[in-house]
């Protein structure tokens, strides 16, 4: 399959608009000028100890995101006895075999973006059944869809086009913020769009393909350790735990879990007996999207998969580079916008350092991003209007053919700046 490690790289809470950053930002320097504390208890593991603590009931479901991807969380075995054939049947009499992997970005609204290619690339008729999918933020909240193919757009797609706006997401709380609350909004709106979409029947249906060999990967970023941690989703979902469609959907909810903005999510972990709470907030504050494959040599890679050819499909879901605005000669306008970029900067060079690893991996590199030609408003509200455009444009880009970049754009040409992307 490969010869890569896993490779992450911090960003990406750029789908939160200049309003809302800016509330944030404002709400966070009051919080601090004023003392705030907050009246939350827990028990957090010491120091030393916190690498030792595994999740009740699922030693294996997790693994940290800035070390190699270990054996348990992917089957060569089984992926072998399952989808080996599979891969043969698609490529025909003679034709190379190709592996497609998904890498989905957070983004907020413009997740409408991934949501609008996803469903235009089912209908141009060329869309893959990818190994291995990963996801980020909004990213992970699409990827459970994205993960089991065609049958399930209709939910991807209605998970933006049926909002009404932000109160659908999350509902701002000034007053608390002030008073020692953890977050500025109430996530309950986002954690009862999760439940509504995210039920047993859509974990039997993951768990069935985990068991095929197929893998679906979700980060988070533990706060205490202050590293990211990537879920098997998979295998949580193959659990025969009571409480696996609790835990699913908690990690969805921490994985795009904005911090200062949303509530962090408490998991209980365990260790010599004791329960522990460990503090995971938004997977993009150590990554925007993330590769998650097995690490073998050369000799190794050609024994068990065969002279394979992975295929690293990247939908980024937000722009690589902004449109030209004046910004805001204020306080808050000047840490939103310096914020914003820093953010887009390192989403840029996410972009390179992956597609350096596909270049040395041989990989094949693909990658979709926002327009920068897209320019309506609305993306911080989430509002309905917007998403509905946002998704239009990448479905139909992808119904055409998606133009699908093979290199980032700060390395494809030197006019990155009139560039679309």
């Amino acid at each position: 399959m490969s010869a890569a490690s896993f490779f992450t790289r911090p960003i990406q809470m750029d789908g939160l608009g200049p309003p809302l950053r800016r509330l944030l930002l404002t709400l966070v320097m009051l919080s601090v000028l004023a003392g705030c504390s907050t009246s939350i208890t827990r028990t957090p593991l010491e120091p030393e100890l916190y690498f030792k603590a595994r999740v009740p009931d699922y030693p294996d479901a997790r693994f940290f995101g800035d070390k190699p991807l270990p054996d348990h969380a992917f089957d060569v075995e089984l992926w072998k006895q399952f989808r080996l054939d599979v891969l043969k049947r698609v490529a025909g009499p003679g034709q190379p075999l190709q592996a497609h992997l998904l890498l989905l970005s957070g983004g907020g609204a413009d997740g409408a973006f991934g949501a609008g290619v996803l469903n235009g690339w089912t209908a141009f008729g060329d869309r893959p059944e990818f190994e291995i999918v990963t996801g980020v933020s909004i990213g992970a909240l699409m990827a459970p869809f994205a993960f089991l193919g065609a049958d399930y757009d209709a939910p991807l797609r209605d998970m933006f086009l049926s909002r009404n706006g932000i109160d659908d997401i999350i509902r701002l709380r000034v007053f608390e913020a002030l008073t020692g609350a953890l977050a500025v909004g109430d996530s309950t709106p986002l954690a009862k769009l999760i439940e509504q979409y995210v039920d047993d029947p859509l974990l039997d249906a993951i768990a069935a393909e985990h068991l095929k060999g197929r893998r679906l990967f979700v980060g988070t970023t533990n706060l205490d350790a202050r590293r990211p941690i990537v879920w098997n989703m998979g295998a949580i979902a193959a659990s025969s735990s009571p409480n696996r469609l609790t835990l699913f959907r908690d990690v969805l909810r921490a994985s795009s879990a904005v911090p200062g903005l949303s509530q962090p999510v408490f998991i209980n972990v365990e260790l010599d007996g004791r329960i522990y709470q460990e503090m995971h907030v938004d997977g993009g504050v150590m990554h925007s999207l993330f590769l998650a494959v097995p690490t073998v040599t050369e000799e190794m890679r050609l024994a068990t998969f065969g002279d394979i050819t992975p295929t690293m499909w990247i939908i980024q879901n937000n722009k690589l580079r902004a449109s030209y605005g004046p910004a805001e000669a204020s306080l808050r306008g000047i840490l939103s916008d310096t914020v914003s970029e820093l953010i887009r900067a390192q989403s840029r060079g996410d972009q390179a350092r992956l597609y350096f690893i596909a270049e040395r991996e041989r990989f094949n590199y693909r990658l979709a991003a926002v327009p920068r030609s897209f320019n309506m408003p609305g993306g911080d509200d989430f509002d309905p209007e917007y998403m509905r455009t946002l998704y239009a444009v990448g479905e139909d880009l992808a119904r055409n053919g998606y133009p699908w970049r093979d290199a980032p754009s700060s390395l494809e040409r030197l006019d990155i700046i009139d560039s679309d992307q």
